[in-house]
Order: C-alpha cells, then structure tokens, then sequence
C-alpha cells in the first residue's frame, strides 16, 4: 500500500471588484471582473508558489480607478486593500485553473 500522499496546492489571483476607468479617446467605466486583464497572480508559471489552480478573490479600491494605475503586485494588493471596510473577499467563482495569465509579482 503506497504511503506517498499528495495534496492540491493553490495560489491566489486577485481581481478588483471596484470600478475600473478603461483607457482610450472615450474611456469608459466598468465594474472589474475575472479575465478582464486586471488579474493579479501571487506567483508566476515556474516561480516557488506557482500552482496552475487559483483561489479568486475580489478586492475594491474604494473609488474608481484607472486601468493603468491599478495594483500589478499581490502583496501591494494584500497590504493595501484589505480593511474592515472593505475586505479581500472571496469571488463567487472560488477556484479556476490559471495558467500563468495575469500580472505577477
């Protein structure tokens, strides 16, 4: 009987749910979602931490933000926005496969 026991690791991808101000001429203002290229990865393909399964979870900026300025690192995300006000919260869809899209550390 083998011994050898495996476990699933995962990483955590993050994606404001907070408005987001697109770029362009006529920029427009949408809520952030999951795949809509704000997506922050703790850790990127091949570096220690990596794990192509992703707990999602949503964080808010408080006031809308432009595309351009918003976090592109995980910890700033974790040491910034997550307060008693508006906590890192988990996404509806809880676990996705992810591998390697996103911005990363």
């Amino acid at each position: 009987m083998p011994t050898d026991i495996r476990s699933m690791v995962t990483q955590k991808l993050y994606y404001p749910r907070s408005m987001v101000i697109g770029s362009g001429a006529m920029p427009t203002t949408s809520a952030g979602r999951l795949g809509a290229g704000y997506d922050v990865l703790t850790a990127g393909r091949g570096a220690a931490g990596y794990s192509p399964v992703c707990e999602v979870w949503t964080y808010d900026t408080g006031t809308p933000v432009a595309a351009a300025d918003l976090p592109k690192n995980a910890a700033i995300i974790e040491a910034s926005f997550n307060d008693m006000a508006a906590p890192l919260r988990p996404a509806s869809t809880p676990l996705v496969f992810c591998l390697g899209v996103g911005v990363q550390p």
